[in-house]
């Protein structure tokens, strides 16, 4: 009788090391509405939380836990110390493409802006010659959109979490004539919790959109979750999941 209980024992042991489900670290960076902490500073919320919670994760059959959001530095760090799985909602660069695995398919492709004071006479960007002599302001460690990249286009960069204040701050000061913002539902959606939507002048850039990345460590476990991300997220990118949930958030 002992006998036959142990091997059941054993065997509801095994059936459980067999069946567990993996977790999928989501680390993540301050950048709202996308990646926020909750009001009582308990949960991670935003677009790429709800994404990863009832979307991706389920899609994969993996659990799923928030860390963060911490400064995009320190994300990157814990990324690459394989402390984390995954980042969402990163642009290219080559130095995180030396360090990182990129998803496939992107989460969404974005539409970069700069944002001007309702008094500069520039109302439309055409061209890159539009923006000769201008002075800039952008968040550090972020993607420069071609268009931007001229000797004559000067431009400054911020770190920190209360970046975006100082971005505004910098423009109601005068010390630049725009500051950069490479996502334009982020912006639209900053400007609306301030009470500043109708306050600037929000200006779309002729180039090319913007792909940001579900961002995986290269280690083993990174490399295992970016297969299984890649196994399902065409078919979210092609239904637009990530852009609908953003744009819930800035309605």
């Amino acid at each position: 009788m002992k006998s036959k209980q142990l091997v059941l024992l054993i065997t509801l042991l095994f059936s459980q090391i067999l069946f567990a489900r993996d977790t999928v670290r989501v680390g993540t960076f301050m950048l709202a509405p996308f990646m926020m902490e909750s009001d009582n500073g308990k949960q991670t919320t935003g677009v790429g939380a709800d994404f990863w919670r009832k979307f991706a994760g389920p899609q994969m059959n993996v659990d799923v836990e928030m860390f963060g959001p911490f400064p995009i530095k320190r994300a990157l760090k814990l990324l690459e110390d394989g402390s984390i799985d995954v980042i969402p909602n990163m642009t290219k660069i080559p130095e995180r493409e030396e360090k990182f695995l990129f998803s496939e398919v992107p989460l969404s492709e974005i539409t970069p802006c700069i944002v001007v004071r309702k008094d500069n006479s520039l109302k439309k960007v055409t061209k890159q010659e539009d923006l000769y002599n201008f002075k800039m302001v952008h968040l550090d460690a972020t993607y420069i959109p071609v268009i931007l990249r001229h000797p004559t286009i000067k431009i400054e960069f911020l770190t920190g979490d209360s970046y975006f204040q100082g971005l505004i701050d910098m423009l109601e000061a005068d010390r630049v004539d725009a500051f950069i913002h490479i996502n334009y539902f982020s912006l639209k959606y900053e400007l609306m919790i301030r009470g500043k939507k109708d306050t600037y002048r929000i200006l779309e850039l002729p180039d090319e959109k913007i792909r940001v990345y579900c961002v995986f460590s290269k280690t083993a476990r990174g490399k295992k979750f970016c297969d299984m991300f890649n196994s399902v997220n065409a078919s979210l990118f092609n239904a637009h999941v990530y852009d609908s949930i953003a744009e819930e958030m800035v309605k």
